[in-house]
């Protein structure tokens, strides 16, 4: 299985934008902040990641690791990159935005093994 860098950044771009999209719903019903809307962006993050982790021609964690790491770096550039202008780089002191980056890293090496477990049989 060989590496693709141009696979690994686009995912992490569509993996913030998912997130980006996400929050915006939420402050434009007006229940940003909320547990309802902590516990929405947290299925929404862990479906998104589960589904960039199943798009993925990678079959154990050893080959997801390096996806899923850059995943997270090419988010925390994302955060960096939109918070410079305004100067606000306290974002990083939220522990909320930490737990995001965790999971988009923790969850895809998780599913290698759930992938074995919820495999069809072949009955041909």
């Amino acid at each position: 299985m060989r590496f693709s860098l141009l696979r690994a950044i686009g995912w992490g771009i569509v993996l913030y934008a998912v997130m980006y999209l996400s929050w915006g719903f939420m402050i434009s019903y007006g229940i940003q902040g909320t547990f309802i809307s902590r516990i929405l962006l947290l299925a929404v993050l862990i479906i998104s990641t589960v589904i960039a982790a199943r798009h993925l021609p990678v079959h154990n964690v050893k080959d997801v690791l390096p996806y899923s790491l850059l995943w997270g770096l090419t988010i925390m550039i994302i955060d960096g990159c939109l918070a410079a202008p305004s100067g606000s780089w306290n974002i990083y002191a939220d522990p909320n935005l930490w737990v995001g980056y965790a999971l988009v890293v923790i969850v895809p090496l998780i599913l290698p093994q759930k992938l074995q477990e919820w495999s069809v049989p072949d009955i041909t």
